[in-house]
């Protein structure tokens, strides 16, 4: 073996990267999917990877299936967990999104935002930290990417940060920290609202590398730091998805949502449409859904029209959006849902099928449905706009030309996502050696 072998062996074995995550197998949602997707795609020639996950999570939805997408050679650690939300029932899922206005519900949203900051997972902190802390001093050029929210684990970066200079920190923003949709519910004080802008303060600015997952979301993190801040869109694994049947053609006209709506995510333009028009149209709402959306489209009288089924695992999901006629998605109605791409989109382009998009005027999301033509994107309040998208959609599915369509998904920078990261991070590294050498 020559000199130049050996130091390249030599310096691979002196890297590693661990990527600090609290969703992941078996958990379900799109908390998992995008590192779970990158992790299947991680480049070989970057420090090999580690996934340092919890142990005894209270995860309020599992999958089983997805477990079977983690590749057998990863390496997965579980560090064990205490989360008290579990036991005073402050998880935001139920405090935001179970429709009921109780006592119990206020105080639950009080604690959640006050007491426990940045979120109820900091008690993860710690084990994290005192685990990776003696792991890291193994290695010359350790690389730590910690993904949120929840936003605790970036906490666990900036320790392992102070802790060890050398140290390569990646903090990746899968949503916004103050401008997180649910903030608004938290009932912040002025002392709490200051710990979360003081905590957000130290993260981006120590950072070395910050990720979003789109550009209106860098634009808003770039007012925050002088670091750099690039864009990773929530890409996807074309291995996985089923490939787009692009003769089938549905038997009848079914608009269909998957995946969890809050009453953030509410249609009250498609209710409104669909209550004046008299079509046959059917609505097919997969996952969990906000009493007070259930009580809106009833109370337009669309209750037999509207069909709420339970969650389905990750894999049915899929084939649920090839059935559908046309595919609904809805931005958060909140000050910043211009910000977010989710993966769930590019679930929706992958399957061909046409989308019915509800945002801002002017967002990522906008911008994505206009680019690809994948559909008609209604901006929100614009009912007459909705009511005429939704006959032309009906229309050409009546004379047989609403068909699935095989989509060229590197226009939307989702089929390698991580060539960005790749780049930074081999910048970084180099970087980080160059200085070793000449200390």
């Amino acid at each position: 073996m020559d000199l130049l072998a050996s130091q390249k062996i030599s310096m691979r074995s002196s890297e590693r990267t661990w990527l600090i995550t609290y969703y992941w197998p078996p958990a379900s949602g799109p908390g998992v999917h995008r590192w779970l997707r990158f992790a299947r795609l991680w480049p070989r020639h970057l420090p090999p990877l580690t996934v340092v996950a919890p142990e005894g999570a209270a995860y309020p939805q599992k999958d089983r299936e997805l477990e079977r997408q983690v590749p057998p050679e990863l390496s997965v650690v579980r560090v064990p967990i205490l989360e008290p939300g579990q036991f005073l029932n402050i998880n935001p899922g139920t405090a935001f999104v179970s429709g009921t206005q109780s006592w119990k519900t206020w105080f639950s949203a009080w604690l959640r935002g006050n007491l426990f900051i940045p979120d109820p997972r900091v008690f993860w902190v710690r084990p994290l930290v005192h685990y990776l802390r003696d792991e890291i001093h193994r290695y010359q050029q350790p690389v730590v990417i910690t993904t949120g929210p929840p936003h605790s684990v970036h906490l666990a970066g900036l320790r392992l940060k102070r802790k060890i200079p050398r140290l390569i920190w990646i903090a990746d923003f899968r949503d916004p920290w103050l401008e997180i949709d649910y903030m608004a519910h938290l009932r912040l004080t002025p002392v709490a609202r200051w710990c979360h802008q003081n905590l957000e303060k130290k993260v981006v600015r120590n950072a070395d590398l910050i990720t979003v997952i789109s550009p209106s979301m860098r634009e808003l993190m770039e007012k925050k730091t002088t670091k750099p801040v690039e864009v990773i869109p929530n890409g996807m694994d074309p291995r996985l998805l089923p490939t787009p049947d692009l003769n089938y053609y549905p038997n009848e006209f079914q608009i269909v949502h998957t995946g969890s709506m809050p009453l953030e995510r509410d249609a009250p333009e498609l209710w409104t449409a669909l209550a004046s028009l008299s079509l046959p149209i059917k609505v097919r709402l997969i996952g969990q859904v906000d009493p007070r959306i259930i009580q809106g489209f009833q109370s337009r009288g669309l209750g037999q029209r509207v069909e709420v089924a339970p969650p389905v695992a990750h894999a049915q999901s899929l084939k649920e959006q090839q059935q559908a006629a046309l595919l609904l998605v809805v931005a958060n109605r909140t000050a910043h849902s211009g910000t977010i791409l989710t993966g769930k989109i590019f679930e929706y382009l992958a399957s061909g099928r046409p989308i019915l998009a509800i945002g801002p005027e002017g967002g990522d999301l906008h911008q994505l449905i206009t680019k690809s033509g994948a559909g008609w994107f209604i901006p929100y309040g614009q009912e007459e706009l909705m009511c005429k998208a939704v006959t032309d959609a009906y229309q050409l599915w009546q004379k047989g030309q609403l068909v699935t369509q095989e989509r060229p998904l590197h226009l939307y920078g989702s089929d390698h996502p991580l060539e960005i990261l790749s780049r930074r991070l081999s910048l970084l590294l180099e970087t980080r050696a160059n200085q070793g050498s000449k200390a």
